[in-house]
């Protein structure tokens, strides 16, 4: 059945039971369990008590287990306890390690906002925290409309505990990488050297997943360098969506999807809808975005907005310090063209996004837990101002001048808007999406 640890896997089958007990606090089993062994706090700082069931002597054993992976998602900030839940993304253990002052072990994450409540407070940032830790905090997307806090499971994409993730993660960082990206692991066999290792392997399992192999090891190599010279350790999930990144790039650069990265903007590629913009339909306005982060230098958004006749109306770049993930970056990006949309009065627009991730997320409507959900809740919410909004995703040819705003202008932190020319970056692109219409 491919289990090698059998204790490993029913510890983390009763994860699961204790992950109900969090998630699904008004369940009659719930219920019974508080009433019974937590009557007046929280599962996770429960004790055995008095003469306790078998039942709640495996769940306690088992939320060790769960402890490694727990993480709160920051709504409003206010059933969140800054030193004693585990909050910080993109770290080890999710806790907050820079020391506790005198009299603020209540302190909760929602005084860390400013006054407006969407952004942090960096006056008490700088207080509060040590530099490494302050950056992993503003990476951390504030929700206008201050939802409450929950919990979420951050081994998995969705924010929900699954066994198979609990498993992988007490079996260690290089078997969830290779499970991660589908490949069965290192060859088994003996090998002189590296270079026969490869060779064997690209014979043997085939080109693609040699690729996807050859990444993984890359990607784990970096993680170790991380952990041993900057002291930084992620979770192995983020490990795995950096090696899938570079994978999609590189690969699908190689299959003829982006032949040459550094082509000007608006060169023919091959799309996903044809090659080249299209118009939107009458009476509509299409809103094509994209996002760039690069690392040591934060996240680029760029969106332009045209109307049925492939007139530019305006264009916008944003740029912050933030390193998020791709997918939480580009769906920043929708989140921020439909802002300035309502804004500027408009009704009837088309979306367009080359990351399926956000479009399906958006269409899909999933009730999920991560902070990419809550953005996607964030979206859905302001898309409600709108009497119609169309969703699409396209390839990067059918968006190459919110691809030429988002990587190609200079990358200033603020917004910037374009009302009466864009910047003269994108003039390739520009001129590519008029002959393709």
């Amino acid at each position: 059945m491919g289990f090698r640890d059998f204790r490993l896997f029913n510890l983390a089958l009763l994860g699961k039971q204790a992950w109900r007990l969090i998630t699904n606090p008004t369940s009659l089993w719930t219920r019974i369990m508080k009433a019974r062994y937590f009557p007046e706090g929280e599962f996770m700082n429960a004790t055995l008590g008095y003469n306790p069931s078998y039942t709640w002597r495996n769940i306690l054993e088992a939320r060790p287990v769960l402890e490694k992976g727990l993480r709160g998602r920051i709504g409003d900030g206010m059933d969140t306890y800054i030193w004693k839940h585990a909050w910080i993304l993109n770290s080890h253990t999710g806790r907050v390690i820079s020391p506790c002052g005198p009299g603020n072990e209540g302190m909760r994450v929602g005084e860390l906002l400013s006054p407006n409540g969407i952004d942090w407070d960096e006056e008490k940032l700088n207080f509060f925290f040590l530099p490494f830790e302050r950056e992993r905090i503003k990476n951390i997307q504030i929700s206008p409309n201050r939802p409450s806090d929950i919990w979420f499971w951050g081994l998995e994409k969705d924010g929900v505990y699954t066994v198979r993730s609990a498993y992988r993660r007490d079996c260690g960082v290089a078997k969830w990488v290779w499970d991660g990206l589908g490949v069965d692991g290192p060859m088994d066999g003996c090998a002189s050297d590296v270079k026969e290792w490869v060779e064997a392997c690209w014979k043997d399992i085939g080109e693609t997943e040699c690729v996807k192999m050859m990444v993984g090891c890359w990607a784990t190599w970096e993680h170790r360098n991380r952990v041993i010279f900057d002291n930084i350790t992620v979770e192995p999930n983020f490990i795995v969506t950096r090696a899938k990144d570079v994978i999609h790039e590189g690969v699908g650069e190689c299959d003829g999807e982006v032949k040459d990265r550094g082509r000007a903007a608006g060169s023919r590629v091959r799309g996903e809808q044809g090659e080249g913009w299209r118009k939107p339909r009458d009476g509509y306005v299409k809103l094509n975005v994209d996002a760039s982060v690069k690392e040591g230098e934060g996240t680029t958004t760029g969106v332009v907005c045209r109307d049925a006749g492939g007139e530019v109306l305006w264009g916008m770049s944003i740029g912050r310090e933030q390193q998020w993930e791709v997918h939480i970056a580009e769906a920043c990006a929708v989140l921020d063209d439909l802002e300035e949309a309502a804004r500027r009065g408009i009704q009837f627009l088309e979306v367009e996004s080359d990351c399926l991730q956000v479009i399906e997320a958006i269409k899909g409507k999933q009730t999920e837990r991560s902070m990419f959900s809550l953005l996607i809740e964030d979206i859905l919410a302001c898309s409600s101002q709108f009497k119609s909004v169309y969703w699409l995703h396209v390839s990067r040819s059918n968006s190459c001048v919110a691809h030429a705003l988002a990587h190609c202008t200079p990358r200033v932190l603020g917004r910037i808007l374009w009302d009466d020319g864009l910047p003269l970056s994108t003039n390739a692109a520009v001129r590519f999406d008029r002959l393709s219409n």
